[in-house]
């Protein structure tokens, strides 16, 4: 790893920082803006801690992009419920396709994250399996090339609560005959 690089061990997990980058705490801040650049890496079979992490998103805006090793390629997708998607994929790979996953890395959780997943997409689309989100890269490669892609991390659920109360009260106006 380069010199601009962290790797600190939490048992289970592995979190991969960037020290040029700005940080705050992994909960949510819900303040605009807000870049969090962490990564958590989980090892083969190890996905029970994700469903953790699928828990503190529900009734939230919040998602995740993430890569898993496919068999010989990696999976980037993007999810509100990391560890469904990521069970659901384990059991059609290995039950119909007879692929074996691997490592999971998960970005932070972040409102953007079908935006960074499409950057992702974009980025490697010379390595895409026409027609998949698979890739023919692999999982080291993935990590190293984030560095490169312009991803940010953001949280944005004031905005979007904002603006759903927004759309609430215009309905609410429609339905009760006029606005006040």
């Amino acid at each position: 790893m380069n010199g601009g690089e962290q790797h600190v061990s939490y048992g289970l997990f592995l979190i991969l920082k960037e020290r040029t980058k700005q940080w705050t705490a992994p909960e949510t801040t819900g303040q605009k803006g807000i870049i969090m650049n962490e990564l958590k890496i989980f090892e083969k079979n190890d996905y029970g801690p994700i469903n953790q992490i699928e828990k503190s998103l529900k009734d939230t805006y919040l998602g995740v992009f993430y890569a898993i090793e496919y068999g010989d390629r990696i999976k980037i997708g993007q999810s509100k419920k990391p560890y469904a998607c990521i069970m659901a994929l384990k059991r059609n790979a290995e039950k119909y396709g007879g692929i074996i996953l691997g490592r999971v890395c998960l970005s932070q959780a972040h409102t953007n994250h079908k935006e960074n997943e499409a950057k992702l997409h974009n980025f490697f689309s010379k390595q895409r399996k026409q027609e998949t989100e698979l890739f023919d890269i692999n999982l080291d490669d993935f990590i190293r090339a984030l560095s490169e892609i312009d991803i940010e991390y953001r949280d944005e659920t004031a905005q979007i609560k904002s603006r759903a109360q927004d759309i609430f009260t215009g309905l609410k106006g429609l339905i009760l005959g006029g606005t006040k």
